[in-house]
């Protein structure tokens, strides 16, 4: 990945929410179609969406102070779908209450393996308890809004 410049880390971050908005929306349309599976999909794409924003805030404030940012690996970590499951899992965690020995953190860290399963259940058809799904059976309306 090249050097990316302020402006262009803006012009980014503005394209990631809006993108997120879209796959929100979208999301919204399959909903309201009674397709779950494929609206849960979209719902978490949109919040692995939204965690590429703390990478690229991290990376204005670095070049802001004047700090090298490894821009290669900032493109691995926005392309990297467990990274992205924990960066908004570590959002979620500090933007709501949490316990002071810190076991509602390891617990939430301890589910994006989880995330990311149901994420691959939302698209692909293939075991889950030893049985043989297709997402359209493992997703109903009330677990998708939940979300």
């Amino acid at each position: 990945m090249k050097k990316v410049s302020l402006e262009e880390l803006e012009e980014m971050k503005i394209k990631i929410l809006e993108n997120a908005h879209e796959l929100v929306k979208d999301a919204e349309i399959l909903c309201a179609n009674k397709r779950f599976a494929r609206a849960y999909s979209l719902a978490h794409l949109a919040c692995e969406e939204m965690a590429k924003l703390q990478m690229l805030a991290r990376s204005s404030a670095e070049t802001i102070v004047g700090e090298d940012v490894n821009w290669n690996k900032l493109n691995r970590r926005m392309l990297n779908h467990k990274v992205k499951i924990m960066t908004y899992l570590l959002r979620d965690y500090f933007v709501n209450p949490y316990t002071e020995d810190f076991t509602d953190l390891k617990k939430l860290l301890g589910m994006r393996n989880e995330y990311n399963k149901l994420k691959n259940y939302s698209i692909y058809a293939g075991f889950r308890n030893n049985k043989f799904y297709k997402p359209s059976e493992l997703f109903e309306e009330d677990f998708v809004k939940v979300l």
